[in-house]
């Protein structure tokens, strides 16, 4: 189902501030705004919302480390994950690669 952008930010700022995931993956920068938005997050420096989705994508490859209120995440930022309707390699190998460092999927995929 299609979420319009402002439910989508209320969703995942609710939603992660309830769960507090240990890996993040967000896709595009309202994405990326929405996580900002949550209640005592601090971005690194250098990764603010004036940075292009390509920076955000080169400086969070791995996972970078963001602090919130008594909680600690790794933060993955990819492009949307399609364009017209075909799959984007580099948001393929974000995912792939959170995935992985997070231990859900193996090394052989």
């Amino acid at each position: 189902p299609y979420a319009a952008p402002e439910a989508a930010t209320n969703n995942l700022t609710s939603g992660l501030g309830l769960l507090r995931p240990p890996r993040v993956v967000v896709f595009g920068k309202a994405s990326y705004r929405a996580l900002l938005s949550l209640p005592g997050i601090r971005a690194p420096r250098g990764l603010g919302v004036s940075a292009s989705v390509a920076e955000l994508v080169m400086k969070t490859r791995g996972g970078r480390e963001f602090q919130a209120d008594g909680w600690k995440l790794q933060v993955h930022v990819s492009p949307f994950a399609l364009k017209r309707k075909r799959p984007v390699p580099l948001a393929q190998e974000v995912l792939r690669e959170s995935a992985q460092l997070a231990g859900v999927l193996g090394e052989t995929y």
